[in-house]
This record gives C-alpha cells, sequence and structure tokens, in this order.
C-alpha cells in the first residue's frame, strides 16, 4: 500500500500578485480591488512580553512601536495587509481579538477568557500554538488581510508551570497597492464564479463594518449592498 505525506500548505502561497483580484467581505457586504502593486515586509522578533507558570496576560496586545503606531494596520488608505502569524516558545498559547476587542475562534463571538487564571476548559478553545504556526514557518491559519484602522491584537498564555520570559512573534507581510473595482458587471462575475477572484472575510463568520473612509468612496456601498442581497 502506497504511502502518501501530506505536506501542510505554505504560507508564501497565499500572497497574491499584480493583477489578482481580492473580494473583502465585510457586513455591509463585499468590496473588490486589483492589486497593482506588491511589496515584501516583517516584523521579526516582536516581543509579546513574559507570562508566568499557567496564567495568561493580564489583556491583548497590540502590534505597536514605540511611538504608539500601529505596526499592522496599513498606514495609509491606499494599502491593503496580507499577513500571518509564527510563535516560539513552542508550548506557549496564542489568543486573537481581530479587528481589535473581536474574538476569533472563540465559539461564542466573545472572549471573557483566558483569565488571569484560566479553568481547563476556557484555556482549551481557539489558540494557536507553535505547533500550528512555528516561528520560522508561520501557518497559514493565522491569515489576516486588512485595511486602514482594522488590526488585530494578541494575548499568550502559558500551560506550563515554568515562566516564559519572552513570547516572540514573527509576523511576514505583504503590503499591496490597489485600485477599487466598482463595476456591477463583474463583481457579479466573481460572486457567480465566472472570474477568479480570491474571497476574505473581515472578522471571520460574523464580518465587522467596513470603515467610514473605506464605506463613503464613490460607488463602494451600493455595490456592497448589492452584493450582500446577491449572496443571501
Amino acid at each position: 500500500m502506497p504511502h502518501f505525506i501530506l505536506e501542510k500548505p505554505n504560507y508564501e502561497t497565499y500572497f497574491l500578485l499584480e493583477g489578482h483580484f481580492l473580494g473583502l467581505r465585510f457586513d455591509q457586504g463585499f468590496v473588490f480591488f486589483r492589486i497593482l502593486g506588491r511589496e515584501r515586509s516583517n516584523i521579526k522578533p516582536f516581543d509579546l512580553g513574559s507570562v508566568s507558570g499557567f496564567t495568561a496576560q493580564s489583556s491583548f496586545n497590540r502590534i505597536q512601536a514605540s511611538s504608539g503606531d500601529e505596526l499592522l494596520d496599513p498606514f495609509s488608505e491606499d494599502y491593503i495587509n496580507h499577513f500571518f502569524v509564527g510563535i516560539k516558545p513552542a508550548n506557549v498559547r496564542i489568543y486573537v481579538n481581530f479587528p481589535a476587542g473581536d474574538a476569533r475562534m472563540s465559539l461564542r463571538g466573545s472572549r471573557p477568557v483566558p483569565a488571569a487564571v484560566p479553568t481547563v476548559a476556557e484555556e482549551s478553545i481557539g489558540y494557536i500554538d507553535a505547533a500550528e504556526s512555528p516561528y520560522e514557518e508561520p501557518g497559514v491559519s493565522t491569515e489576516i488581510i486588512t485595511v486602514r484602522q482594522l488590526y488585530p491584537e494578541y494575548k499568550a498564555f502559558n500551560p506550563t508551570n515554568t515562566s516564559i520570559p519572552e513570547v516572540l512573534l514573527h509576523f511576514p507581510i505583504m503590503r499591496y497597492r490597489y485600485k477599487l473595482i466598482t463595476d456591477t458587471a463583474m463583481a457579479k462575475q466573481f460572486l457567480d464564479g465566472q472570474r477568479r477572484c480570491r474571497f476574505y472575510s473581515i472578522g471571520g463568520v460574523v464580518p465587522t463594518s467596513m470603515p467610514d473612509w473605506l464605506a463613503t468612496k464613490e460607488g463602494v456601498s451600493v455595490l456592497a449592498e448589492l452584493t450582500k442581497k446577491w449572496v443571501s
């Protein structure tokens, strides 16, 4: 009987190329973009801080520069950021809010967990660790695509009795410059599968609202409302 080895998908293959189309889903509906250019960057390492044995960090941490700037937030409305996160050490558990304040993978739509000293049930829900997303080769399950004013935050839990002095994160990032697509016929082709487009829901199963700067661009809200009707 043949023996098959299934390799994990590599995050590099998820980055978009010039000419690709991207459909971001918000609460109001879809917004479509054509990628005009891309630029690689990274944050490595980012120290999320220490965490004592069998405790969680007291709050979620934003990925900020010393100036307070949000490093994962595109610095301009003209760009989209696409990134993943690698984790070390191997035994630390990372919980994600995206956008900030909105729990991902919590199963309940909110995250009162993990508390500073969580119960077993709390600590075991909705985390990523280095087994799933190693520091040097981040896992695709950590993928985030985002626009200006929307960014994630992270919290670490230590499931061991030994203090962890540093929780280190690695963010490989691709920044895209784009052109908005507001053509109704083209949008319908994307949603009907007649034309290739990469789809991504900002905020998971229940998408978040698009920021005002995007919603007020000409044609965006009208088309988004149409797309919501088409997929309902």
